[in-house]
C-alpha cells in the first residue's frame, strides 16, 4: 500500500497565538484537495512554537477543528520547526519516513513557493514523490506579501550559496548538524538569515522549552 500525505506548512502567527491571515487560504486548498482526490493517509501540520505558548501546528489544528472537522481523524502534528528547513526536516524524520510515505503534496502560498521547492526538492530524493499546491496569497494584505516577497529571494539567495552549493552534501546528518549548531561557522549564517526571517528565532528548536 503507497501511503500519502499532504504537508501544510506553518504561515505564523500574531501575538495572541492565533494564525496569519495566510494560513487560511493554504488549509482551505488543503481541504479542496481532501475533497477532490483520493483520501491522503495523512495530513500533517507542520510549525512549531516561537514566541507564543502554542504551536503553529495546534493553532492550524484549531483551525481545522472549528471549519473542516471531518480531516481531524487524518491530523498528524509536527511541532518543533521553526522556518522552512527545519519544515522539511523534521516531518521527514519524525513522520514522513518512520510511516513509509512516499507520495507527498506540499501546500504553501504563492509568495514562499519557490523556497519551498527549493528546499523539498533538495533534501527528499527520487524515491519520493512530491507535489506542490499553491494557495492564492491574502489579496488583503498586498504590502505585507510585497515585503514577504523580498525576504523570500534573500533566503533562496543564501540556501543556494550556503547550503545547496557545490561544497556541501545536503542530507540530514548536514541539515541536523546546522539546526543543533554542530557546525558553528554554519549555523551562524544560517542563524543570521532567519533571524531576519522571524524576529523570535532559537538556534536549538528544543532550546527554550
Amino acid at each position: 500500500m503507497n501511503l500519502s500525505a499532504i504537508i501544510i506548512l506553518g504561515p505564523g502567527q500574531l501575538p495572541d497565538g492565533t494564525m496569519l491571515p495566510w494560513g487560511k487560504s493554504r488549509i482551505d486548498a488543503a481541504y479542496q484537495r481532501f475533497l477532490n482526490t483520493e483520501y491522503p493517509s495523512y495530513i500533517i501540520l507542520s510549525g512549531g512554537r516561537k514566541s507564543h505558548f502554542t504551536s503553529e501546528a495546534s493553532a492550524m489544528r484549531d483551525f481545522v477543528q472549528n471549519h473542516y472537522p471531518d480531516m481531524l481523524k487524518t491530523l498528524l502534528l509536527e511541532e518543533l520547526s521553526i522556518d522552512t528547513l527545519q519544515n522539511a526536516f523534521f516531518t521527514k524524520v519524525i513522520h514522513i519516513d518512520p510511516l513509509e510515505i512516499k507520495q507527498l503534496t506540499i501546500i504553501t502560498n504563492l509568495f514562499h513557493m519557490p523556497r519551498v521547492r527549493q528546499i523539498f526538492t533538495n533534501l527528499f530524493n527520487a524515491s519520493y514523490q512530491l507535489k506542490f499546491l499553491e494557495a492564492a496569497d491574502p489579496e488583503a494584505d498586498e504590502k505585507t506579501i510585497a515585503t514577504q516577497k523580498v525576504i523570500e529571494k534573500s533566503a533562496i539567495e543564501f540556501n543556494e550559496h550556503t547550503l545547496f552549493c557545490n561544497d556541501i552534501n545536503i542530507n540530514l546528518k548536514t541539515v541536523h548538524s546546522l539546526i543543533f549548531n554542530i557546525n558553528p561557522d554554519i549555523s551562524l549564517a544560517y542563524k543570521n538569515m532567519i533571524t531576519k526571517l522571524q524576529p523570535f528565532f532559537t538556534l536549538n528548536p528544543q532550546a527554550d522549552s
